[in-house]
């Protein structure tokens, strides 16, 4: 995976509740590495 800044991917969940959703895909994030990694965890 090649980029040169902006957006680079995005994770998606279904659950039950928002609150569900929301931890499964912030778990899901950190499961990802590469250098300079930044999410958002406002949202």
């Amino acid at each position: 995976l090649l980029t040169n800044g902006g957006r680079v991917l995005s994770i998606v969940n279904k659950a039950n509740t928002l609150e569900e959703a929301r931890n499964i895909v912030y778990e899901e994030a950190e499961k990802i590495h590469f250098k300079s990694k930044y999410y958002r965890k406002d949202l």
